[in-house]
């Protein structure tokens, strides 16, 4: 399609975050979760829990998540979305070089 792009920054962390997990279980750590931008991979939970619990926030709020959890364990899972992915842009004398940008939750 025209003007189309395709971003492989999420396959990218899913694969660091199974790798960094893999690492963790070859040293003895048995309960990890990995969350890696949104990308989540996790082993089995502590003896007090079942499952991982996992909320996603409502689209448009920070501070409220969706009413539903996902119960998980051994699995991995995705978000994504603009709630926390943006960047404010100041500009000076015309220069849109890098250092002019800075992330918001810096």
């Amino acid at each position: 399609l025209k003007n189309m792009r395709l971003d492989l920054g999420g396959l990218g962390k899913g694969y660091i975050a199974h790798l960094v997990l893999d690492q963790m279980k070859n040293k003895g750590i048995d309960h990890a979760l990995i969350d890696a931008g949104g990308k989540i991979v996790m082993s089995t939970p502590g003896q007090c829990n079942e499952n991982w619990k996992i909320g996603i926030n409502i689209p448009t709020s920070k501070k409220n998540i969706l009413p539903a959890e996902l119960l998980l364990k051994n699995e991995s899972v995705s978000t994504s979305g603009d709630l926390y992915q943006f960047f404010y842009y100041k500009r000076t004398h015309r220069d849109p070089s890098p250092r002019n940008i800075s992330s918001a939750l810096c």
